[in-house]
């Protein structure tokens, strides 16, 4: 197999990235079997490539790449959850987006972590705000004890004209 890092394994993730936004995803995907220790920045290029190509086998490669990178212990951040939503999001998987919601409430939006803060930043730059996202940023607040930005976040997703799932009137229910 032909190497396309040059063999400076510094650049792996940053190479990754690069093919991974050029919509190269056979050469990202190469250079990233090529790292021997991954991490999450080389797990998010890939997974972000695949999601905004936005189709459904790109949304199962997405799913295929995130329980492997589970089975290999790393954990996943914002930037990981906003490919995961997208691509569950094209797939319309249920199943996906309840595991994926519940991952991230205890992740992006764990109040105990300091990372609330993190993951609204995350959610506000995202283009691809969806139910589930809504319901993750809307949750983590109720959970964390802040009633008051966890009914904004619930008022805000109904003025966007996003129609609320069960998981989040689950959380603006916990509000009350």
């Amino acid at each position: 197999m032909a190497t396309l890092s040059w063999g400076l394994p510094n650049l792996h993730p940053h190479l990754v990235n690069f093919y991974a936004k050029s919509h190269h995803l056979t050469e990202a995907h190469l250079v990233f079997e090529e790292i021997e220790v991954k991490d999450i920045v080389s797990w998010n290029g890939l997974i972000n490539g695949y999601s905004q190509l936005g189709t459904p086998k790109s949304s199962s490669s997405v799913m295929k790449l995130f329980k492997l990178m589970r089975k290999e212990n790393t954990f996943p951040d914002a930037h990981t959850f906003v490919g995961f939503f997208s691509a569950a999001s094209i797939l319309m998987d249920p199943f996906c987006g309840q595991q994926a919601h519940s991952l991230a409430i205890k992740t992006a939006c764990c109040s105990d972590c300091g990372s609330l803060d993190n993951a609204l930043q995350m959610f506000e730059l995202s283009s691809e705000k969806n139910s589930i996202t809504w319901s993750a940023m809307n949750t983590g607040y109720a959970q964390s004890g802040d009633n008051e930005k966890a009914l904004k976040m619930f008022s805000d997703m109904h003025f966007s004209g996003m129609r609320p799932s069960e998981f989040t009137l689950v959380g603006g229910a916990q509000c009350l």
